[in-house]
């Protein structure tokens, strides 16, 4: 079952609304983690332009420390997965309330761009890469005419010179041999050309060198999304909430068709407790964050390598 629920049920009202709440607190706080920067970035033709990114990483850092915080909840830890350019950063939590199972989505839905890094090397890369590859078109022609000539006399020699294109064909797929005999002469054709060896290590090491180079940059809009809207591939925050029943307590099997009608009302109390607690701590994620942005900066200031700068 998920939530938000249709019907006019008094539990489903307070669960809607419960629910809409933490919707808002989360996405109000995690906005902090999505916190943009103008970087300077190269296109593939030179141009440098400006491109405005945030990073990802502070968003796991966010969920990592909501689940320190959470008492009471397990969690899946944080996934990452991505389809060509569209990312997504994902983390569940769930617990057991009574009979019924609670799980609730936290996620980030995110555009990954490549770019280079500002660096004269690029071009010069790309430079080099486009003389390698006009040297290896001129080599290839050039063994293309010595290896058909070559074909051409080794048919003769064999005495199939003068067949006609199918015949000849025909006459190859039925005699392995003369396949054979062939790539045979186009290996020593090409063992004539080393410089094209040569050409094919440059080539690759060059392509490996300017991968180096590249960079992503990652774009979102600071939106709420919901779960249609995620699994469309718009890009934004979401929150989604699902409840199931356990049907058997001993074998943990979930149910997901929960009848409102037999949630008892304590039951749903339980329920409405635990998800307004959770709201609650989303809401003093900020706090959270300045804490252990301070206990890390105290770390750092203590550390050996700290105290041995102090005493030089």
């Amino acid at each position: 079952m998920r939530v938000p629920l249709k019907g006019s049920y008094k539990f489903c009202l307070e669960l809607n609304s419960a629910y809409s709440k933490m919707e808002q607190v989360y996405f109000d706080s995690v906005k902090s983690s999505l916190k943009t920067s103008t970087i300077k970035v190269m296109l593939g033709d030179g141009t440098i332009t400006d491109s405005v990114t945030f990073d990802p990483q502070e968003t796991v850092r966010y969920f990592n420390i909501l689940g320190g915080r959470l008492k009471g909840w397990s969690n899946s830890g944080v996934s990452k997965s991505n389809t060509e350019d569209l990312h997504r950063v994902s983390y569940q939590i769930y617990k057991q309330v009574e009979k019924y199972y609670i799980s609730v989505h936290f996620e980030i839905q995110f555009h990954s761009l490549k770019f280079y890094r500002v660096d004269k090397r690029v071009l010069e890369i790309q430079k080099e890469i486009h003389e390698l590859s006009r040297k290896s078109i001129e080599i290839h022609q050039s063994l293309a005419k010595t290896g058909n000539e070559i074909v051409v006399r080794e048919l003769g020699n064999m005495g199939y010179g003068d067949l006609p294109f199918e015949d000849l064909l025909e006459k190859m797929l039925s005699d392995q041999n003369i396949s054979s005999q062939l790539e045979d002469k186009a290996k020593e054709v090409r063992s004539k050309y080393p410089e094209l060896r040569e050409v094919e290590i440059k080539e690759s090491a060059l392509a490996a060198e300017i991968n180096d180079y590249i960079m992503e940059v990652y774009t979102i809009d600071p939106v709420a999304i919901d779960y249609n809207k995620l699994m469309q591939g718009e890009v934004g925050v979401a929150l989604y909430l699902d409840i199931e029943v356990v049907n058997n307590m001993k074998s943990k099997v979930r149910q997901a068709y929960v009848n409102i009608e037999n949630i008892k009302a304590e039951s749903g109390k339980s329920i409405i407790n635990s998800l307004e607690k959770l709201t609650g701590i989303i809401s003093d994620m900020e706090k959270w964050q300045r804490e252990e942005l301070s206990l890390n900066t105290a770390s750092q200031n203590t550390s050996p390598e700290s105290e041995f700068k102090d005493r030089s």
